[in-house]
């Protein structure tokens, strides 16, 4: 615990000196400016400076708060990493709502992905939280697609902006399996069905907005005022900073998440081992630029964008979680999930090391949900609430499920 407080000490005084020192930059800067202005001349101002000043100041007073960690609390439940274990004692003895596996697309290896059937078979084998993706329809019906076509869902070579809703409510999405030829009987869920069930289930959610528009922000926040309980139970996620802002900005009360993972700009997708995929831009130019873009929105993500969206969480690819990047977040009460961890390996070594919930597209053989198991905390069924207990015990995972 000493160790502990005089690293906490020692970071308040970092602190300290870093913010006197912007202080003085930013004094120091206004000073040179007023006096180019009044007593030398005007045209000779540094427009640089200035314009530097003016966003600065803007951003500044456009800044969202983020939810209180009591709000937070009750959507995400509460993790400690290093940076926070100091708090452990006084919660010692507390039962506390767990999320330390979400399901991802409703563990889409295991049911059909983003479906009703998907988030009951998450509930009955005592997952606490499920994501699903949300984008909108071309009459504004907000419903549950990852990709932009429906291709790989349903065979049918269409983007769900082109479509109304009426075109693609009798569609049948694929068997879970991967075989294009085996039709489930399942149907492409709207949200508001997806949050009715989530609701009468007592699952928790991450909404993933893949439509970024102002009619979904919209749309997102009539969600909200229509079913209140989804301030305590729901989370908003994206990869877009400012859809995020829209939406807080909206209503402050929402606990919003940015998304991120290496040139999410630049390549459709990124693997640790791999490397990026296919370009999303085919002229050298284009992806240039999008490339800039990337290493400056990276930059962004890990320095600023927190702070200037009041996001209280961060998911984070697996590949580039690394325990420097959550102590970072951890320092600013920023909670980190990791993103998307299938094998059994990994799955421990994000909990146990790294100790950070994970999204999964299986709960089978799932390293959270064996231990709760074990200590018999699930025993199933649909109205099972599966709660854990912090532990500040050496060797044993931080999540100690009672």
């Amino acid at each position: 615990e000493r160790f502990i407080c005089k690293n906490m000490e020692l970071f308040k005084t970092s602190n300290l000196l870093k913010y006197s020192v912007a202080l003085w930059l930013l004094l120091h800067t206004l000073y040179f400016l007023l006096s180019e202005c009044v007593f030398i001349n005007f045209k000779s101002i540094p427009w640089a400076l200035v314009t530097f000043f003016i966003v600065f100041i803007a951003l500044y007073f456009n800044k969202l708060s983020p939810p209180s960690r009591g709000d937070l609390e009750e959507v995400f439940g509460i993790y400690r990493n290093n940076g926070l274990q100091q708090k452990l004692t006084a919660l010692q003895e507390k039962l506390i709502n767990a999320v330390p596996v979400v399901a991802h697309r409703g563990a889409s290896i295991d049911s059909p992905e983003n479906t009703i059937s998907a988030f009951r078979s998450c509930k009955n084998k005592g997952c606490n939280m499920v994501q699903f993706d949300v984008s909108m329809t071309r009459d504004g019906v907000a419903v549950l697609i990852h990709e932009e076509t429906l291709e790989r869902i349903t065979n049918l070579h269409k983007r769900a902006q082109d479509m109304t809703y009426a075109e693609m409510r009798n569609l049948r999405l694929n068997d879970s399996s991967g075989n294009k030829d085996i039709p489930s009987a399942e149907r492409i869920a709207t949200l508001e069905e997806a949050v009715q069930e989530c609701l009468s289930l007592k699952l928790h959610c991450i909404m993933n907005i893949r439509t970024n528009t102002t009619k979904a922000a919209a749309k997102l926040i009539e969600t909200f005022h229509r079913s209140p309980a989804l301030f305590k139970t729901a989370m908003v996620a994206s990869f877009n900073p400012l859809f995020i802002y829209q939406v807080r900005r909206a209503d402050p009360r929402i606990v919003c998440a940015l998304s991120w993972r290496p040139f999410v700009l630049t390549y459709t997708m990124f693997d640790g081992i791999r490397g990026p995929s296919i370009r999303r831009n085919s002229e050298w130019w284009r992806h240039l630029l999008a490339l800039l873009a990337d290493y400056f929105l990276s930059w962004m993500f890990k320095h600023c964008l927190w702070h200037f969206l009041g996001i209280s969480v961060v998911l984070v690819h697996k590949d580039v979680l690394t325990a420097d990047l959550i102590r970072h977040f951890n320092e600013h009460n920023v909670s980190v999930i990791g993103w998307t961890v299938n094998s059994t390996l990994e799955k421990t070594y994000l909990l146990d090391v790294l100790q950070v919930p994970y999204m999964t597209d299986t709960l089978s053989s799932d390293v959270a949900l064996d231990n709760k198991r074990r200590r018999g905390t699930v025993s199933g069924g649909m109205g099972s609430e599966a709660r854990f207990q912090l532990s500040n015990h050496p060797g044993e995972s931080l999540y100690s499920f009672n």
